[in-house]
């Protein structure tokens, strides 16, 4: 990490004008964007390998398993927020990506039948912290569910960039595809608290299959716009995505959201085949963010 203290005299043409500033603190070097990827990978649709659904991941022909890892190793993010990993596929994909750490809440005993891991460089972060909560009324219980529903988490990770010694906070989730835009909006109240909770002020991302629509209610209530206005953050999608859908079934569903001390300087979403096939039923989510602070203390 380079840190440089001191004073700068800057000089600069506004309009006509030569304006002269003064400015004294600490500059960080700027470290290289953070390329975040969000990913509902499909958990895998045959038990066993089956010669007439394409969409297995064990196809003794055509693996899906291949067509992600393709998809992956293309992009090469240093942060994936996963979602509808089962415990089949996430041997493979830690085999898979040798180069990351993951971030994981799978637990046999609770009988959760897939999971949203957190995969991330090794060689880029350091892990300070870590954990999961449940999108429930009772959040510090991994078991809990809104009214008896499906089990639906969020897994977190503090991470220390390894040369600037920046830290962020990612969390990773999957909303309820059923139940109503309801269970939606009480998810997004829980994850509003509980990131303020376990962040702070700290600089966050959010990755996830978010099953609503940019603008919804529920993604204003998750965005900071309403409500509680706890933590505010943006789409880093809006200004420079397509209107792709992020799956080939409708509008994008999958995100990554940031605070305001990170921007996008680029965020696309992949559509690609891999010869021929889809890799999943959602299109990955990708973009490259940069820290907006240029100085820390004064």
């Amino acid at each position: 990490m380079m840190f440089v203290r001191g004073c700068c005299l800057i000089r600069c043409l506004c309009g006509v004008v030569f304006v002269t500033i003064t400015w004294c603190g600490t500059f960080i070097a700027s470290a290289d964007p953070m390329r975040s990827m969000s990913y509902n990978i499909l958990f895998d649709t045959a038990v066993s390998p089956d010669i007439d659904n394409p969409m297995a991941w064990f196809h003794p022909d055509t693996p899906r398993r291949d067509r992600v890892r393709t998809v992956i190793r293309r992009e090469m993010p240093d942060i994936i927020g996963m979602q509808e990993v089962t415990n089949e596929q996430l041997p493979d994909l830690i085999e898979d990506l040798p180069e990351y750490e993951n971030v994981d809440l799978w637990n046999d005993e609770i009988g959760y039948w897939f999971s949203n891991p957190i995969f991330y460089k090794r060689d880029r972060f350091g892990r300070l912290d870590s954990g999961v909560f449940s999108l429930s009324d009772l959040p510090e219980i991994p078991t809990a569910t809104f009214d008896g529903g499906d089990v639906r988490r969020v897994a977190w990770v503090q991470l220390r960039d390894a040369d600037t010694e920046q830290q962020v906070f990612v969390f990773n989730t999957h909303l309820h595809a059923f139940g109503g835009s309801n269970i939606r909006q009480r998810s997004a109240r829980i994850i509003q608290r509980k990131m303020s909770e376990i962040a702070g002020d700290a600089p966050i991302i959010l990755t996830g299959d978010l099953n609503t629509f940019a603008g919804s209610y529920t993604m204003q209530i998750l965005q900071g716009e309403v409500e509680e206005q706890l933590v505010l953050l943006r789409d880093s999608c809006t200004t420079f995505c397509d209107e792709d859908p992020s799956g080939p079934f409708g509008g994008r569903i999958d995100f990554v959201l940031h605070t305001e001390e990170l921007r996008p300087i680029a965020s696309w979403i992949i559509p690609d085949r891999v010869d021929g096939l889809l890799p999943s039923d959602h299109y990955p989510v990708v973009s490259d963010l940069e820290f907006t602070g240029a100085t820390i203390g004064a």
